[in-house]
């Protein structure tokens, strides 16, 4: 198995990578991956690389993105897995506890229905990418839970053309929702965001429905997967029941 991931594996996957190899994609990933002599590969995303991907196309079948989306579907990937692996009801077993636990949250947490949330990245000090696109893999997990993506960030989404746009730190106000999940690349920045003028005023941060990510957490829902949605939820469990709370 291989792991592409820069230093350890997610945190996600607890002990069940321990056997795997990490392959660190600032570095020959092609030629790490020729050294394991796979059977399959899957390198969803790799298309945008077509050296890369022609690269490794040649070592052994390779699978690139299985839908038109930017991020597959999870529930996708699995059933691929089970359909490879001739196990599909071991796959519909893996879709339907993730579903349980998203079901669990909606029993749990009634008042999330229709509640607003912002989902952003501070990625640098001036910057920040911030979701609007409702059909995003991300935005889906969100609405599984009854929640709706802020009106404002869908508008603005529409009109720069983009389903993640920049916004500048001075225009912090946008993110204004009943629920703020942000990441941050550093500590540092984390500091700056919970520092700028307005952050405060956010309706979540006065309600105590942030939750605060790191960069590995946050790919946990920007890159959903049956182990990553479980550990992202639980992450922002504080939030969410905060969110819930309000009238």
């Amino acid at each position: 198995a291989i792991c592409l991931q820069t230093g350890t594996a997610p945190p996600w996957f607890g002990d069940k990578l321990k056997n795997s190899t990490l392959v660190d994609p600032n570095k020959d990933v092609v030629g790490a991956v020729a050294k394991l002599k796979p059977d399959l590969i899957l390198a969803p995303g790799f298309a945008s690389m077509a050296g890369g991907f022609d690269a490794l196309s040649k070592l052994a079948p390779t699978i690139d993105k299985i839908s038109g989306e930017q991020v597959d579907p999870w529930q996708d990937m699995v059933t691929l897995m089970g359909t490879i692996l001739h196990q599909p009801e071991k796959a519909k077993e893996i879709i339907n506890g993730v579903n349980e636990k998203i079901n669990g949250i909606v029993a749990k947490y009634p008042g999330l229905k229709d509640k607003t949330y912002a989902f952003a990245y501070l990625y640098g000090a001036d910057q920040i990418s911030v979701l609007g696109d409702e059909s995003d893999g991300a935005a889906k997990l969100f609405s599984s839970l009854g929640l709706r993506m802020a009106p404002r960030l869908v508008q603005q989404a529409k009109e720069s053309g983009q389903p993640r746009f920049q916004v500048s730190t001075e225009n912090v106000g946008l993110l204004n929702a009943d629920l703020l999940v942000v990441a941050a690349q550093t500590p540092k920045l984390q500091q700056r965001v919970e520092g700028l003028p307005g952050y405060q005023g956010l309706t979540a941060v006065k309600n105590h429905a942030v939750s605060m990510m790191s960069t590995t957490q946050i790919t946990g829902l920007n890159e959903p997967s049956p182990n990553s949605i479980p550990y992202a939820f639980d992450q922002m469990m504080p939030a969410l029941a905060a969110a819930a709370a309000q009238h």
